[in-house]
């Protein structure tokens, strides 16, 4: 059927069962409240889908083999070329949350989409004094990317050196990433893999989480199979941030995280960081490029 489709039709073929039912996740929807973590949860990441008028940011939390609960998902709206969008982001993202036990969580990889044209600057400048938590991300659609790569740097001297602290730009594996997410909201057993998502969440969420699906087609004789959006033009923001959340998580080291002892020293606190200019050669001397080389 598919190689008639294709080759004979000369259309794309659809797969059959890669894209999850909405109504189906809406159903499994558990009570638990949103913006307090579970017992199982032990570790916090977040996912920043930039549009021009607003922010879709989503948060998680992860547990062992992967299991993971929607803690929040919310838009902000407002222009991200104007900073008090940006102010609304890092209440949300350095803000504490509630865990099970009793103690505050705090979000330890927060990945901010750059790939958009218009706003890749705004995303850079936000994201240049906030690391390590914060990092800017750009999505690649290529299949069998990983779901995170090796970060390159942006920040280049008058004399093209690169600057040490200035920002980074992680290439994030969409096909694969939307293509786990997917296979894992399929899941119906509690235990590894199985994403959670409280009870309350609108409609519009599930609809943007199921928004797309994988088609095939063939080039110059070969398939290639392509993420497509259902309907042509249906919103999917919460399907992106649950991916850059997934490569917030493996960037934090949640598939080799001792989940047993993830609470013990929790901190009370955690303010914005603010890292101290590193001083440059030349003219760029004081230009106030921060340096912030621990993570976790």
């Amino acid at each position: 059927m598919k190689t008639h489709v294709n080759t004979w039709q000369g259309e794309d073929f659809e797969e059959q069962g890669d894209q999850p039912e909405w109504t189906v996740l809406k159903a499994r929807c558990e009570p638990y409240e949103p913006m307090t973590v579970p017992m199982q949860a032990k570790m916090l990441t977040s996912g920043t889908d930039v549009q021009h008028n607003r922010l879709a940011v989503s948060v998680f939390g992860w547990g062992p083999g992967e299991e993971s609960w929607l803690i929040y998902h919310i838009e902000i709206i407002g222009d991200p070329m104007h900073p008090d969008v940006w102010e609304q982001h890092d209440q949300l993202i350095y803000r504490p949350w509630k865990h099970a036990s009793g103690v505050d969580l705090r979000i330890c990889s927060a990945g901010v989409d750059a790939a958009d044209g218009n706003t890749t600057q705004a995303v850079r400048n936000y994201c240049r004094f906030r690391g390590p938590v914060v990092f800017a991300l750009i999505g690649q659609a290529q299949p069998n990317k990983p779901i995170i790569g090796i970060p390159t740097k942006q920040d280049v001297t008058w004399e093209g050196q690169r600057i040490d602290g200035g920002v980074e730009i992680w290439p994030v594996g969409s096909s694969t990433g939307k293509s786990t997410i997917y296979n894992r909201l399929n899941i119906n057993e509690l235990g590894p893999g199985r994403i959670h998502h409280y009870i309350g969440i609108d409609d519009e969420y599930f609809h943007q989480l199921t928004a797309e699906k994988i088609v095939t087609r063939f080039v110059k004789g070969y398939p290639v199979r392509e993420w497509h959006n259902v309907r042509g033009n249906r919103r999917n923001e919460s399907l992106d941030t649950a991916v850059y959340a997934y490569a917030a998580a493996i960037r934090a080291g949640v598939s080799y995280a001792n989940f047993n002892t993830m609470l013990t020293g929790q901190p009370k606190s955690r303010p914005k960081p603010r890292p101290e200019p590193k001083k440059q050669s030349g003219w760029l001397s004081g230009a106030g490029f921060g340096v912030n080389k621990g993570f976790l």
